[in-house]
């Protein structure tokens, strides 16, 4: 199109606008707006509410942005037969600390057509990437994503902004440890002990831990596991407990050893079947002791002494009676 050619065209876009503005009937108010048309613009996820996101998963969704201007509407180099694209800006106005949000596009542009004085609209798609990024995140309670486009002002459009939200909602992620999982004990008949074990839950839930034993008893083993049930410990939190050992009393020499295995289990506060992955204890135990005494309370070096000295008082005796 040579350029005289391209000046007639924009004295007939020109004259069809004027012309369509003294057409179509409107209020007085309306006129005095003749060169300020409207824009309007949302932001619509295809999906918006994601669960038990796992840590360090990513997943994804489209935003479907609609760009929307009214009668009238004259962009920029719109009278040159080139009219410029709207500009749209999106970023991520709020989020979780705990999760990372990236956009495909922070800059868009919406082609607007010769036709745009009759109004229309422009429909654009961005991809969102989010992921959970620190096992801090709190388990099974939501957070919220907030994205926000602005279509920018455009000849005579006005400006437009909008925003959406996305829900996410993280898993569970157990992590539990013990400051030791390997006891080893002597004690003799008769003889109790405790084994203090310190539990501490590095995940991102309040859990219910316990610890029970996995075999049988031996018949001379006594375990106290009373204070290690239905242990309550918050994230981030540590717990001690006390086992209770003792060896019933037995009347013969012994030298025994055992290995006792336990199971420290756990799960999500209300949340049972949420459960993290067991943790095995062991207690080498070794029972060792002497038959005991027909007189408690005496050793028997001193018995023996003592009948020594007994035997030495009544041969004296004797010696005395005889010389007599």
């Amino acid at each position: 199109m040579n350029p005289l050619q391209r000046t007639f065209a924009s004295l007939g876009i020109i004259s069809i606008v004027i012309l369509a503005f003294l057409v179509v009937p409107q209020e007085s108010s309306a006129r005095l707006r003749l060169f300020k048309a409207t824009s309007e613009i949302s932001i619509k996820p295809d999906q918006s509410y994601f669960e038990n996101l796992s840590l360090n998963r990513e997943v994804k969704t489209n935003l479907t942005i609609v760009y929307s201007y009214s009668r009238f509407s004259i962009p920029s180099g719109y009278l040159f037969l080139t009219p410029s694209p709207t500009k749209i800006n999106l970023e991520v106005m709020s989020k979780p600390k705990w999760c990372d949000v990236q956009l495909e596009k922070e800059n868009l542009s919406a082609e607007m057509p010769l036709t745009s004085i009759f109004g229309g609209n422009v429909t654009l798609e961005v991809g969102v990437t989010i992921k959970v990024t620190s096992k801090d995140a709190p388990g099974y309670k939501e957070g919220k994503i907030v994205i926000g486009a602005k279509a920018l002002d455009n000849g005579n459009i006005n400006s437009s902004e909008a925003k959406c939200e996305i829900k996410i909602k993280p898993g569970f992620y157990p992590d539990v440890e013990v400051n030791e999982n390997f006891f080893r004990l002597e004690l003799s008949p008769g003889e109790e002990k405790e084994i203090p074990i310190e539990i501490t839950n590095n995940g991102n839930m309040e859990i219910i831990a316990s610890i029970d034993t996995t075999e049988e008893l031996p018949d001379l083993v006594l375990l106290d596991l009373s204070e290690a049930k239905s242990i309550d410990i918050g994230p981030g939190k540590s717990k001690t407990v006390k086992l209770k050992v003792e060896i019933k009393r037995y009347d013969k020499k012994i030298d025994e050893k055992y290995s006792i295995p336990l199971e420290l289990s756990y799960y999500a506060k209300d949340y049972k079947n949420l459960k993290g992955e067991s943790l095995d204890l062991d207690i080498n135990l070794r029972v060792k002791g002497e038959p005991k005494s027909i007189f408690p309370g005496f050793d028997l070096a001193f018995i023996e002494a003592l009948v020594i000295i007994v035997l030495i008082i009544v041969l004296i005796f004797v010696i005395i009676r005889c010389r007599a």
